[in-house]
């Protein structure tokens, strides 16, 4: 068996246009393909403050620094919320009246935000940004009440240029700047070498490719600007299989679900899949992560640690947040594994206790 996780490489396509995207694009609303997420929200935000002449944005303290450069970058003051262990905000009531902006978004496909508040938010002039890179596919996924919505396609399929924005009432002012085309390459290359890895188990291939691709991903992190996407990659944003990806990632979520067993060195933080979420992840706590993280490895499953903590957040005002960094671990269910695979992953899990 190959590895479990890690970067997608090149996606097969429908014929058949999905209109995934400019489904979510009100008809008096404007959308573009950007080359991230990241270039998404600084394209949002650099059109927002146009007319937002306060500058305050009320961040959650457990998010990615991607997420945050960009206000940092718009010259945007930051306040943070924080997050309960269950992946619920706790916002403030008494902060409404002094930001001017506000960042949503839903963990790992499940969006429990407090939706009476986001709308008084808006109703005090608060503009909502919401990040659907963990929630564009889930049902409830998008709050009604925001006025831009932005996210990425990478945590869902394989595509070099993943970014979107969406302006909900109005058209962007700004055009956008070419793509980098060092970046795209890079990315396809290492896509194209994971399928050849995949195809021919050649491990110096893989090797390359991850170097490659994350060689590509920092720099990405300290270039980005309002580049659009390449022709390519919204050709993959238009033309991928949107039914298959939803229906298998819920169907892997829930056989994990049903089948992991109670183990006292991890808990499931969505033990449940509701109607309307479509899971990014099987994500967990563990208090031994690390050693948890190695031995998945050591058994080809790779798993990721949602986020790194940022220098930006004073986690000492943040205890739940705090904890999350310290201790979440997310791995793979999604639409390239089968029942199979997910069998391996709770037969692996089950013996970790053993193996301490």
């Amino acid at each position: 068996m190959n590895e479990i996780g890690g970067f997608f490489c090149n996606e097969e396509l429908n014929e058949n246009k999905n209109n995934f995207l400019k489904s979510m694009c009100p008809i008096d609303g404007d959308m573009a393909y950007l080359m991230s997420g990241r270039c998404g929200i600084y394209y949002a935000l650099e059109d927002l403050k146009i007319k937002d002449k306060k500058r305050i944005a009320y961040l959650p303290a457990y998010t990615c620094e991607t997420v945050i450069a960009p206000f940092v970058k718009s010259g945007y003051e930051l306040v943070f919320y924080d997050i309960d262990k269950n992946m619920k905000p706790i916002f403030n009531n008494e902060l409404i009246t002094k930001i001017s902006v506000i960042l949503i978004c839903g963990y790992f496909g499940f969006c429990y935000y407090d939706r009476d508040f986001i709308k008084l938010c808006s109703e005090n002039g608060v503009s909502v940004i919401e990040d659907t890179t963990h929630s564009m596919f889930s049902r409830n996924g998008i709050d009604p009440n925001c006025d831009y919505i932005v996210g990425s396609l990478r945590k869902w399929i394989g595509i070099a240029s993943g970014g979107f924005a969406i302006k909900t009432h109005g058209k962007f002012t700004f055009g956008l700047l070419d793509s980098d085309k060092n970046h795209i390459a890079a990315r396809n290359l290492a896509m194209s070498m994971k399928k050849e890895y995949l195809e021919h188990s050649d491990s110096d291939n893989l090797q390359e490719a991850t170097k490659i691709f994350w060689n590509a991903e920092m720099n990405l992190r300290k270039v980005f600007n309002i580049y659009k996407s390449d022709e390519d990659s919204i050709k993959v944003a238009e033309h991928f299989n949107v039914q298959a990806l939803v229906e298998r990632r819920r169907a892997n979520y829930q056989y994990l679900i049903d089948h992991l067993k109670e183990n006292s060195n991890f808990t499931l933080v969505f033990p449940d899949l509701d109607d309307d979420s479509v899971p990014s992840h099987l994500t967990i706590y563990s208090n031994k992560r690390l050693d948890l993280q190695n031995y998945l490895t050591s058994n080809k499953i790779i798993s990721t640690i949602y986020w790194p903590i940022n220098d930006s957040v004073n986690l000492e005002s943040f205890p739940n947040a705090n904890y999350i960094y310290n201790n979440v671990l997310s791995i793979s269910c999604d639409q390239r594994y089968n029942e199979k695979h997910m069998q391996y992953i709770c037969d692996i899990l089950e013996r970790f206790e053993y193996n301490l």
